[in-house]
């Protein structure tokens, strides 16, 4: 009977351990066939949807078992899943903007396009705000492969088109290059611009005069549409209207950086100042958010929203 105890305890601690070793055990077992099953769908499928399945099982499997041993999610998974859904994203919307263009309700608009460097071959495609992708005109925007998907061009002058849209779910930014052969297509078209939308780049691809970094107050703006300036002059826009009244109010030289583009969210917030802050050297930031950095607007005003995967990250990482 003395040594009854002895075992007990024994079988008390010994037990749990092989009871967790077993619900892990069919956990990587159901797992390792739900991840072959859609493996198996995207190497036969061989399409952007079938890889970015088979990424996001693989992502969840890892995020599952990593819960079960103790550990957070890592976010090497979550920026992967996050290129393939992109990718899927620009891919889809290739094939539906070729349609379009193609179209007979395209047709008056085609030369605008052309003139704008929006033909299917060259047309600039890039995902905006987490997953969306946008339609650019590579005469206003360029590729950004430092983690900003796109930005503005240097010494660039553009304006914005009056009232037009893209069929079939494309979203576009009818930001086109003040060029003589857009202007010429516009009148063709019978297609107004909006005066007052006119809008220049400096040498840093900001919008904006260009950066002063002798200035005894310099400001950096980190924000999406709002604070590019839609629709309104160069020096009209947010940043710009800061720089003045600091300047009235202090009397000193004052630089405000705008960094501001349309479309962009958080992230893009995060590699804009990694890009300038430590070349511009300001002394303050300025993040201007959006209902929809957090996920759908509507949703966002009423109380939804995705506040600390995504947005919440990187606006830490900015901190």
């Amino acid at each position: 009977m003395k040594h009854h105890p002895r075992r007990i305890r024994l079988r008390q601690q010994l037990i749990p351990s092989l009871e967790r070793s077993r619900r892990l055990d069919c956990w990587f077992k159901g797992l390792i066939l739900a991840f072959s099953l859609v493996s198996l769908i995207g190497l036969i499928g061989g399409t952007s949807t079938g890889r970015r399945l088979t990424v996001s099982l693989a992502n969840w499997t890892v995020r599952n078992v990593r819960s079960l041993i103790g550990f957070s999610p890592g976010r090497e998974a979550s920026d992967l899943e996050w290129r393939l859904r992109r990718a899927e994203g620009i891919e889809q919307t290739g094939r539906r903007y070729r349609d379009f263009f193609l179209s007979d309700g395209a047709r008056d608009w085609r030369p605008v396009l052309r003139a704008s460097g929006m033909a299917p071959e060259e047309v600039l495609l890039r995902w905006a705000n987490y997953d969306w992708t946008v339609v650019l005109s590579p005469r206003v925007f360029q590729a950004d492969e430092t983690g900003r998907a796109y930005r503005l061009r240097p010494s660039t002058r553009a304006f914005w088109t009056r009232n037009h849209s893209l069929p079939n779910g494309l979203a576009s930014f009818f930001f086109l290059p003040d060029v003589p052969e857009v202007r010429e297509a516009l009148d063709v078209a019978n297609q107004g611009v909006i005066p007052e939308s006119f809008q220049t780049t400096n040498s840093w691809g900001c919008r904006g005069p260009e950066p002063d970094l002798d200035a005894t107050v310099r400001g950096l703006v980190l924000g999406d549409s709002f604070m590019q300036g839609l629709f309104v002059a160069d020096d009209q826009s947010p940043p710009e209207t800061l720089a003045r009244n600091l300047h009235e109010a202090w009397n000193v030289p004052v630089s405000i950086l705008n960094t501001g583009h349309i479309g962009y969210s958080p992230e893009q917030y995060y590699y804009s100042l990694k890009e300038y802050g430590d070349r511009f050297k300001p002394q303050f930031v300025v993040i201007s958010v959006c209902p929809n950095d957090f996920g759908d607007g509507w949703a966002v005003l009423t109380g939804a929203g995705d506040w600390w995967d995504e947005a919440g990250y990187w606006i830490d990482e900015i901190v």
